[in-house]
C-alpha cells in the first residue's frame, strides 16, 4: 500500500477518479460525469498491474462511496445506541467493504488486458458478477447511476438491474478504449478502436431500442384501466398525525378509489382484529396509546395503511410484523400484508442471535418477523395491489414475486422520518425506480417526509411531492397485466454473466499468478 501512495501522481488519480464517480450519486443530471469516472478506472487498469489496479480500485471506491452516502454516519448516530465515534468507525467499515466492487472489478480489468484488448468486451459480465454476489448492506449498482437516462434504462425488463449495469459498463469500456486508442497508448491500438467501436454499437442498439419501447409502454399504459389513489404526505411521529392524514385524505373521497397513509400510521394491533367497527373491542386488541382506532372515519374510499400485528402474549412486548392494512369505508379489513424482506441494522441485525448485545447497540427493542405471502391485496374493484413496504421497494425480487402472484400495479408505504439527509430520501427512490421497469407496473410511494412521488410502467416520475413538507398526490395509476422476460426469469442474466466469469477465470487461471506478481505496467513500451 505504501508503495501506491508514495508518489502524489497515484493519490491524485485515486482521489480524481473517485469523486467523478460520487457526481452522479449526488447530482443525478451529472450522469456523464460519473461514466468518465468508470471509463478512467477502466484505462488505468488496462495499462497497470492488477495489484496497482485493485489498490487504486479501493481507493477510488472508497471516495466515491464516503461522498456518495455522507449521510450514513449521522442516520447511524441517530437510530443506533453506539458511543461516541462508533457511527463514523462502522460507516468507513462499510464503505471499505463495499469498495471490493470496484477494486475486484479493476483487478479484472487489468488481467485481462494482458491476455490480450478484445478479452475486454466480458468487462460488463464481471462487474455484474462481482455486483450481484458481493454481500451489501447498501443496495447500489452503477445501474442506479444513470436513472435520468431513461432510453438506457429500458433494458431493466430483460435483464433487471444487471442488464442497465452492463450497458453503462459498456459505454465506459467505449470511451476507455477510444481514448488509449487515439492516444496510441496500447500496442493493439487498432485492437482498442475496434472494442470501442462494437461497445458503443451495442450501447446506441440499448438507447434507441429504449426510446421506442418507452412509446410502446406509454401507449399500453394509456389504454390500460385506471385506479385512482391518493398518497399523503405526513410525519407519523408527530403528535395528532392520524388527524393531520385524515384532513388531507377526506377533501379527495370523491375523487378516489384508494388512499395510501406512510408506514408506522395507524398502530399496533393484534392479529384476531377484524374490522374497526366496535370501538371497545379495537381498544382491547390494540396497544395504547393507540393512534387510530377508527382510520376510516368519514371515509367514502379503501385505505391502505402502515401499522404492526402482534400474536398472543405479545402485547406491548413483540415480536411484531411490519404490516400494511387494507380497510374498506365500512371499516372492515379486507387484507394484510406483512413485509417479507427485514433491513439490516434497522429491523434485525446479522449475528444478533450470537451476541444479543449488538441488539441494543443497533437500538433494537422489539423482535420484527417477516411475512412470507408474495400474493396482491385484492381491492373491491376487482384491482390487484402489489404491495411493498419501506426497504423492500429496492429489493428486485419482492416486487417480482409480487407481480408474478397477479399484481396490477405497486403501491409503496415508506416511514423513513429517521433520515432526515434530503439526498438519503433521494437515493432510496433511485434504486426503487427500476422495480416499475423490470414489471412494467406503475408504482405509487408514499413516504412520511418523502419521497412520495408516481412513477409510470416505464419509469419515468410523473409527479412527485417535495421533501419534508406535508402534502397529497393524486394519481390515475394504469392497471397492467403485460409480463416482461424478467419478470419471469428473474436474474438469469446476472447468472449468465457470473457463469460467463467462472469460464474466463478457470481459462486464464494458469496464467494468473505470474500476471499478477508482474510489476511493470503491462504496455510499457
Amino acid at each position: 500500500m505504501n508503495s501506491l501512495f508514495r508518489s502524489g501522481k497515484n493519490t491524485i488519480t485515486v482521489t480524481f477518479i473517485g469523486i467523478v464517480l460520487s457526481a452522479s450519486w449526488l447530482y443525478p443530471h451529472l450522469y456523464a460525469i460519473s461514466l468518465l469516472g468508470h471509463a478512467a478506472l477502466i484505462a488505468y487498469a488496462t495499462l497497470h498491474t492488477p495489484a496497482r489496479s485493485f489498490l487504486v480500485g479501493a481507493g477510488a471506491g472508497t471516495v466515491m462511496l464516503a461522498i456518495a452516502f455522507h449521510w450514513a454516519p449521522a442516520s447511524i448516530a441517530e437510530t443506533t445506541n453506539l458511543p461516541r465515534g462508533w457511527p463514523t468507525a462502522v460507516y468507513f467499515i462499510l464503505v471499505t467493504w463495499e469498495s471490493f466492487l470496484l477494486a475486484a472489478f479493476a483487478g479484472m480489468i487489468s488481467l485481462a488486458a494482458k491476455q490480450g484488448i478484445y478479452v475486454l468486451l466480458l468487462a460488463p459480465a464481471w462487474w455484474i458478477s462481482v455486483e450481484f454476489l458481493w454481500p451489501r448492506v447498501f443496495t447500489w449498482g452503477i445501474a442506479h447511476t444513470h436513472s435520468d437516462v431513461l432510453p438506457l434504462m429500458q433494458v431493466a425488463e430483460l435483464g433487471g438491474t444487471s442488464a442497465v449495469s452492463a450497458v453503462v459498463i459498456l459505454a465506459a469500456l467505449s470511451i476507455a478504449m477510444f481514448v488509449l486508442g487515439i492516444a496510441d497508448s496500447l500496442p493493439d491500438r487498432r485492437g482498442a478502436l475496434q472494442v470501442s467501436l462494437v461497445s458503443a454499437a451495442v450501447v446506441a442498439v440499448a438507447f434507441g431500442w429504449g426510446r421506442f419501447r418507452i412509446e410502446q409502454v406509454d401507449a399500453l399504459a394509456a389504454t390500460a384501466l385506471t385506479l385512482r389513489v391518493a398518497a399523503i404526505q405526513v410525519d407519523p411521529t408527530f403528535v395528532e398525525s392520524v388527524d393531520q392524514l385524515r384532513a388531507r385524505s377526506l377533501p379527495l373521497q370523491d375523487d378516489v378509489d384508494l388512499v395510501l397513509w406512510p408506514e408506522s400510521a395507524i398502530g399496533n394491533y393484534h392479529v384476531s382484529l377484524g374490522d374497526f367497527g366496535d370501538a371497545i373491542r379495537v381498544s382491547e386488541l390494540s396497544e395504547s396509546p393507540c393512534p387510530a382506532e377508527d382510520p376510516t372515519k368519514h371515509f367514502k374510499a379503501c385505505l391502505l395503511a402502515g401499522g404492526k400485528l402482534y400474536g398472543d402474549g405479545g402485547r406491548d412486548a413483540g415480536p411484531y410484523q411490519n404490516t400494511a392494512f387494507l380497510i374498506s369505508p365500512e371499516k372492515q379489513i379486507l387484507g394484510r400484508y406483512v413485509k417479507r424482506t427485514l433491513i439490516p441494522f434497522g429491523e434485525y441485525l446479522p449475528g444478533e442471535s450470537l451476541l444479543p448485545a449488538l441488539r441494543y447497540w443497533a437500538a433494537l427493542d422489539a423482535a420484527i418477523t417477516p411475512g412470507t405471502i408474495d400474493e396482491p391485496l385484492n381491492l373491491p374493484s376487482g384491482a390487484k395491489l402489489g404491495t411493498l413496504i419501506c426497504y423492500e421497494d429496492m429489493i428486485c425480487e419482492n416486487a417480482r414475486r409480487t407481480v408474478l402472484a397477479g399484481a396490477e400495479c405497486l403501491a409503496v408505504i415508506i416511514n423513513g422520518s429517521a433520515f432526515r439527509d434530503s439526498d438519503t430520501l433521494t437515493q432510496h427512490l433511485r434504486l426503487a425506480q427500476l422495480r416499475a421497469i423490470e414489471n412494467r407496473r406503475a408504482m405509487l410511494r408514499c413516504a412520511a417526509t418523502g419521497v412520495t412521488c408516481f412513477i409510470a410502467p416505464s419509469g419515468r416520475i410523473e409527479a412527485r411531492l417535495p421533501v419534508g413538507v406535508d402534502g397529497q398526490l393524486v394519481a390515475a395509476v394504469p392497471r397492467m397485466t403485460l409480463t416482461t422476460l424478467y419478470t419471469v426469469s428473474g436474474n438469469a442474466f446476472a447468472w449468465l454473466c457470473i457463469v460467463v466469469t467462472l469460464c474466463w477465470g478457470v481459462q486464464f487461471a494458469p496464467s494468473a499468478f505470474d500476471i499478477c506478481t508482474t510489476r511493470t505496467c503491462f504496455f510499457k513500451r
